[in-house]
């Protein structure tokens, strides 16, 4: 004899009996929900609880009486009410004064720095063109130097008597403004 074969299980009797289904999301829906894990929840929810106990205990400590220690006397430095307040409607008075006072200082002291930083700007731009001037001055007797020894080593030019007289009698008299003759021959122009 043959034993019928055994029917199949249940969809269902794979999933664990104490989880509640996963609902699928609606259709047409874009969203699904994400079952969170029960051992991530069960640690966030223990720091919360400590936290919350640790929150209540603080403010329990600092809402507690505390002993105010000190000598047994009247408090506020034994001063009448009157006294008291015609030290405050002083200070009031004397506040706006002693305000501006101090906002004039701070200027003070502001314009002071301010001045100090535009001294010293000058004082760089003052060195820098000293330097300047003497490198041009030195630059100025470096090419005076050069210029003497060249005019030094050089011989003079030496002209004839009969162009020497020929300019002199083309120039004009003393009263009248000088002007240059005219070079009409290349053999006085190497002689200039």
């Amino acid at each position: 004899m043959s034993t019928p074969p055994n029917p199949p299980p249940p969809a269902d009797a794979d999933k664990q009996p104490n989880q509640p289904p996963t609902p699928s999301p609606p259709a047409g829906s874009a969203y699904r929900v994400i079952q969170p894990e029960p051992k991530k929840r069960n640690e966030l929810q223990f720091i919360n609880r400590k936290d919350e106990e640790n929150i209540a205990q603080f403010q329990k400590q600092r809402s507690a009486e505390r002993r105010v220690e000190g000598g047994s006397g009247i408090l506020g430095g034994g001063a009448s009410m009157d006294d008291a307040r015609r030290r405050a409607e002083a200070g009031l008075k004397t506040a706006k004064f002693t305000k501006i006072a101090s906002m004039n200082s701070a200027r003070a002291a502001e314009r002071m720095a301010e001045d100090e930083k535009i001294q010293k700007h000058k004082d760089e731009q003052r060195i820098k063109a000293e330097k300047l001037q003497r490198k041009q001055e030195e630059e100025a007797k470096r090419i005076r130097e050069q210029t003497r020894d060249h005019w030094a080593h050089r011989p003079l030019p030496t002209t004839s008597l009969p162009t020497l007289t020929a300019a002199a009698a083309a120039a004009p008299p003393h009263d009248t403004p000088r002007t240059w003759p005219r070079i009409s021959s290349a053999a006085d122009r190497t002689l200039l």
